[in-house]
């Protein structure tokens, strides 16, 4: 095994304000930075499982018609 699985990412505006809701969605505790680039959101247990870095051009996806693309990718670890 070359690597792990570290997290997912998704680009956003405001990741604070992104990392909030999904907080609110999915439970657990998200990062104290809030003018930070990247925030993460973690599980009770203190795992990391998602992550949010600001895009300054960010441009919100279109689905389902897909003229703009959605913009999350996963992090891997190595």
């Amino acid at each position: 095994m070359i690597g792990r699985l570290n997290t997912t990412a998704m680009d956003c505006p405001v990741p604070i304000d992104t990392a909030r809701f999904y907080r609110r969605l999915l439970g657990g505790s998200v990062s104290p930075d809030e003018d930070a680039d990247w925030v993460n959101l973690y599980e009770p247990s203190g795992r990391e499982i998602l992550s949010f870095q600001r895009a300054e051009d960010y441009v919100a996806p279109t689905w389902p018609d897909n003229s703009v693309p959605l913009q999350v990718h996963i992090d891997i670890l190595v």
